[in-house]
């Protein structure tokens, strides 16, 4: 059984140059990573310490992408409750759904942004994690949906408490509106709208409104930020 209160991620496959920005890249963020080649995937992910995770790169397996879908379903078969990633060059529906038949958890199609990977993993792992989201003195229970700052509770509506829940996970960095729309309105394309904005301002007036120090902010041109420092 693998310990999701770990932050290993066992990275397979991707050549070196590609696992090696992935391992920093998480390293960055918070995780261990753990490299494995193909043949070896399936004995890392129950070497201890379990990874909590696991990121498959089909992009760049060599030289037949079905090589990559065999490791998938062992490592599915070796350890059934490990969360699996696919980043995939293949944007294509079927390709996708040929994917998720073979194990995957989640597909991330290639180039990935790695707010965009980070913020994945999170979600994958996100149902094994009930603790409190903090930022200053603003903090949310994801399971209850109940924020509140400072002592004062907020009233969100469920959209707000999804946004605020996703700039929490990620506190510190920018979040793009590409994200936002991806996960929080499940949108694979921008309208071009000010959806976004609109629901960003209201949110920002229910957690900032009538507290000294500001902890939402606009990054033009980029996203927004949830932290204490500007």
């Amino acid at each position: 059984m693998v310990a999701k209160g770990s932050s290993v991620v066992l990275v397979v496959g991707g050549g070196p140059g590609s696992s090696a920005w992935l391992c920093d890249m998480l390293a960055a963020h918070g995780f261990t990573s753990r490299r494995a080649s193909l043949e070896l995937a399936v004995l890392w992910a129950k070497t201890p310490p379990p990874p909590a995770a696991a990121i498959l790169d089909l992009a760049a397996l060599p030289p037949d992408e079905e090589d990559g879908l065999v490791i998938l379903d062992r490592l599915r078969a070796a350890v059934d409750s490990l969360p699996v990633l696919v980043l995939s060059a293949l944007g294509l529906a079927d390709e996708r759904v040929r994917i998720h038949r073979a194990g995957a958890t989640a597909i991330l199609t290639k180039p990935v942004e790695p707010t965009e990977l980070v913020l994945q993993l999170h979600e994958l792992l996100a149902p094994y994690s009930s603790a409190p989201l903090r930022c200053g003195d603003l903090t949310l229970d994801p399971a209850s949906g109940q924020a509140q700052r400072a002592g004062r509770w907020l009233d969100l509506t469920p959209r707000e408490c999804a946004l605020l829940e996703l700039l929490l996970r990620h506190r510190g960095q920018v979040v793009s509106r590409k994200v936002l729309l991806e996960k929080v309105w499940n949108y694979r394309f921008d309208p071009h709208s000010s959806l976004v904005d609109i629901h960003v301002s209201r949110l920002r007036r229910k957690i900032d409104d009538g507290f000294p120090q500001p902890l939402l902010h606009t990054r033009h041109g980029m996203g927004y930020k949830l932290s204490e420092i500007p």
